[in-house]
């Protein structure tokens, strides 16, 4: 299970509409543009483990991250 939390990862979370799907598309492709996927994979994150963001839960994918 990995957390990734801070004040910028907040205002992203607290601003995506997280039951529409552009918005979450629209929400991983930021986190993946700023460098949060290739640090989760740094830390040892793989296919499927759950990632906690601002209290929303995913499945973490190299690709994209499903919204659990």
């Amino acid at each position: 299970m990995f957390y990734v939390e801070g004040k910028k990862i907040d205002g992203l979370v607290s601003v995506a509409k997280l039951n529409d799907y552009q918005s979450v598309g629209h929400l991983m492709r930021i986190l993946k543009k700023i460098g949060v996927f290739t640090e989760l994979a740094k830390h040892g994150a793989k296919e499927g483990d759950v990632v906690h963001l601002s209290g929303i839960q995913f499945e973490y994918s190299p690709e994209t991250m499903i919204l659990t």
